[in-house]
C-alpha cells in the first residue's frame, strides 16, 4: 500500500527505500533463522524460507508498479 502510494505519486525514492527495507528485513530474517535453527538440514529450511519470502517480495513489487499503467 505504501509502495503503491509513492508509485502513484511519483515519489521513487521513496519506493526503492521500502523496497531495499523488505530486502533487508528477508536477508535479517534468514540470518535469524540460520542462527537459531539446530535441527537437520539447515539449508534446506533457509532457502525455502527465502524462497517464499523472494517470491512475496516480488509479487509485491509488481502490484506496485501496476500502478504505473
Amino acid at each position: 500500500m505504501f509502495g503503491g502510494r509513492a508509485v502513484d505519486r511519483d515519489q521513487w525514492l521513496l519506493y526503492f527505500v521500502e523496497m531495499f527495507a523488505q530486502l533487508g528485513y528477508t536477508v535479517v530474517l534468514i540470518i535469524a533463522i540460520r542462527a537459531a535453527y539446530k535441527g537437520p538440514q539447515l539449508w534446506k529450511v533457509v532457502s525455502r524460507t527465502s524462497s517464499v519470502f523472494m517470491i512475496i517480495n516480488i509479487l509485491t513489487g509488481i502490484c506496485t508498479l501496476g500502478f504505473i499503467y
